[in-house]
């Protein structure tokens, strides 16, 4: 049933035959999962697989051949290669696949095909045999096959070793946060940077705080002037994550005239924290730079007392475990919680005395950061690298 010849934009070095054009039930078939009630076990030595991953273990195998799964209804679009026996329910499909093609091409493949557009249901997203069935796709002969699937599925282990690396570091500054700020009732932090010894000092949170910036309910409209196009970016509390600035999300822009008449003396410089007081409660990141930012909705800035504090380790200190669960104990509201800067008041926190300590701190979570953040580009990076080969090297 061949009714075409081609050739993918970038090709493997030694391989120089025409792509044939194919269904994919002529090269394998679709089978429907069982439920696992009557085989579930539970030191079972196979998996019991699902849309979401493994959910139970059986003595029992439904299939034992390499395979690609797919999910038939919810995640549809989660491909699975399987080398050993497992179990499916109903909700993924499992292929049997013919000699003719490769398990990692065809995993491969799975990646790159656009799944949710095949999907027709109204409600829950869903796929049939048949839909898959009737799916045409180009294939190369079994050896190219086999070794693009063997690229893929190397770069597939590299992204992987990437995405741990970035967890783990996540992992690490989640822990240490916790372990360099005492706990409640205690005066000394578990881990202690070298150098630095004695007791850090309790005192209520606005007594290190020269002054807040808060602009809440303020709007173009309410002193006469509107958004524009350019100019001075807003920042909300959609733009605050926790420890930087998403400068994508819910762009708002105000000229000259509008930032004068907003922040007119009240300006964000550099290293400014800012912390977002509801939807969401308690991100934290500091200013980027003097660029010049309308401080928006639901945020606030800090300024400090620069005997007590240091900008860096306040940043650290609202986003330490055991502030950030005192300042949600003291929140108000349903689902979206808010600190108002009154019960902000009621805020008791801890602080090294020597603002070297502090100083100090607030730069090694700041290596910690700049680390994670390159982590996350190159996982990003690795991911961009894959999404381009599915493109280049398919036809």
């Amino acid at each position: 049933m061949i009714s075409k010849q081609q050739t993918p934009k970038i090709r493997l070095t030694g391989f120089s035959e025409d792509w044939v054009e194919q269904k994919l039930g002529d090269v394998l078939k679709i089978k429907s999962g069982l439920s696992q009630k009557e085989i579930e076990v539970a030191d079972g030595i196979y998996p019991i697989l699902a849309t979401g991953g493994e959910i139970g273990r059986t003595n029992t195998a439904l299939y034992s051949k390499e395979s690609v799964l797919i999910g038939r209804k919810g995640t549809i679009d989660k491909p699975y290669y399987m080398t050993t026996p497992f179990w499916t329910v109903d909700t993924l499909f499992y292929s049997e696949l013919s000699e003719r093609v490769s398990g990692l091409f065809i995993f491969t493949l799975f990646q790159k095909i656009q799944w949710r557009k095949l999907d027709t249901s109204t409600g829950v997203p869903s796929l049939t045999s048949s839909t898959i069935h009737n799916i045409i796709a180009n294939f190369p002969t079994k050896t190219e096959q086999t070794a693009i699937g063997k690229l893929f599925q190397n770069v597939d282990q590299t992204i992987a070793l990437q995405r741990r690396k970035h967890e783990q570091t996540q992992m690490l500054k989640k822990s240490l946060l916790s372990k360099m700020f005492p706990q409640k009732g205690h005066s000394q932090p578990e881990i202690r940077l070298n150098g630095f010894s004695g007791d850090w000092v309790e005192s209520k949170f606005f007594d290190n705080i020269e002054s807040i910036i808060d602009f809440r309910g303020r709007t173009p409209k309410k002193i006469g002037l509107e958004w524009s196009e350019k100019g001075y970016l807003a920042l909300s509390a959609l733009n605050v994550k926790n420890g930087y600035i998403d400068f994508n999300l819910d762009k708002h822009f105000g000229n000259e005239e509008l930032y004068q008449k907003w922040m007119g003396g009240k300006e964000l410089v550099v290293g400014q924290v800012l912390f977002t007081t509801e939807a969401p409660m308690g991100n934290v990141a500091q200013v980027p730079d003097n660029r010049g930012y309308i401080l928006s909705q639901r945020t606030i800035a800090f300024n400090i007392r620069k005997e007590l504090l240091t900008d860096d380790f306040l940043a650290i200190l609202l986003r330490s475990p055991v502030t950030f669960n005192m300042l949600e104990s003291m929140s108000s509201g349903g689902t979206a919680k808010g600190v108002s800067q009154k019960s902000l008041t009621n805020l008791q926190v801890v602080t090294p005395q020597q603002l070297e300590e502090q100083t100090a701190i607030g730069q090694f979570f700041k290596r910690l950061d700049d680390t994670i953040s390159i982590q996350a580009k190159q996982l990003k990076t690795l991911d961009n690298l894959k999404q381009a080969l599915l493109a280049k090297m398919f036809v």
